[in-house]
């Protein structure tokens, strides 16, 4: 009896024991549809996924749009979304026993993710629409720095945890995490999203936006900052020898290095203008950093701020100096009298500079 009685308990906490919850993954709206995918569900016991759909966060009124029970299909899409509509979406995950574990409930807002807002909340990557709304996390592991893709379908970031510490890459609804590269920092897509150069142990590298064919391209110093581009065919770098720094350009595969501003001042983090036709760098001159413009070639090169204020790139911009889209004008910040920081504007040729911010606090 004993024996039969310690049976039945064992059949009792097997048939008890809930399935595993699988969750579902921020939704990406894409022409017209709602991609919807969610976490896998490993158990012996699995039977199937019920995904059901809402226009109000509770549930209520809930219809079945997919079922399956093959426990690897992950992944359902939406069709006939119209623009700026609300649903909300829960995976239920039933085993042979037939219960069940449902999924924390997740919205889709049909916007286009060009109009979002990727950013940083308490370590962790939110994603937001502009206006506020829909913000949603995308980690789990600590993470800063994110980056969209040009196409607005990935993001690049950094993340630190204890032991698979670089540069990762996920599409834009948090899933498919891949871990790029085991260091690395200033990382930077090509105009055309195949590629991203990048600097690891004081040096420039590039590598596919997949991980693949990473390449070290400088072998100097010490370099630093590398942009590409408009046309995705040169990268702009500073690179550092003892007493001097200067700013070069070379091909993307590494080769025809040039040094634009050969001279014994520190001159650094440069930036494409958006046409591709000037390079505007910082330069420490006179005992004051100064904000200059050249051509692209290392030709014409003109101090753009000369007010006996300490000129620098906005440090919150992880792009460094800001142009305007059509490059007629630039953002930057002055040390106004010594003492703090303003948001300043003016025109691509140093004319018309405007303080914004105008105030006894730093910005």
């Amino acid at each position: 009896t004993l024996g039969q009685f310690s049976i039945g308990i064992g059949m009792t906490n097997e048939i008890e024991s809930p399935p595993t919850q699988s969750e579902l993954y921020p939704i990406v709206y894409e022409n017209g549809s709602f991609i919807i995918t969610w976490s896998q569900n490993d158990d012996g016991d699995f039977q199937s996924y019920t995904l059901y759909e809402s226009l109000s966060e509770d549930m209520s009124g809930q219809t079945v749009v997919f079922t399956s029970e093959n426990n690897s299909e992950t992944s359902y899409t939406v069709t006939g979304v119209g623009e700026d509509e609300l649903r909300y979406y829960q995976i239920v995950v039933t085993d042979i026993f037939n219960l069940e574990t449902s999924s924390s409930v997740v919205s889709g807002f049909s916007h286009i993710f060009s109009e979002s807002i990727v950013f940083v909340s308490d370590g962790y990557i939110d994603i937001m629409d502009v206006n506020g709304s829909n913000q949603t996390n995308l980690t789990t592991i600590v993470s800063n720095s994110p980056r969209f893709s040009p196409d607005g379908s990935k993001i690049v970031f950094w993340s630190n945890p204890s032991s698979t510490q670089g540069i990762y890459i996920m599409d834009v609804n948090g899933s498919n995490l891949t871990h790029l590269t085991n260091s690395g920092n200033q990382y930077r897509f090509s105009p055309d999203g195949s590629k991203i150069v990048y600097e690891l142990d004081l040096h420039i590298y590039i590598m596919n936006v997949d991980g693949s064919s990473q390449n070290q391209l400088t072998g100097g110093y010490l370099d630093l900052y590398p942009q590409f581009s408009p046309d995705g065919s040169k990268i702009v770098f500073q690179s550092y020898s003892p007493g001097n720094n200067d700013i070069y350009t070379m091909n993307v595969d590494g080769s025809n290095q040039t040094n634009l501003t050969n001279n014994s001042y520190n001159d650094d983090h440069p930036k494409f203008s958006p046409d591709g036709s000037k390079i505007l760098f910082l330069s420490y001159r006179n005992s004051n950093h100064d904000i200059y413009i050249m051509d692209v070639d290392g030709s014409n090169e003109i101090q753009l701020t000369n007010n006996n204020q300490q000129n620098y790139s906005p440090y919150s911009s992880p792009d460094g100096f800001l142009f305007s889209p059509d490059g007629s004008k630039i953002v930057f910040v002055s040390k106004t009298n010594n003492l703090f920081f303003d948001i300043y504007t003016m025109d691509v040729d140093g004319s018309n500079q405007i303080n914004l911010t105008n105030n006894n606090s730093n910005v």
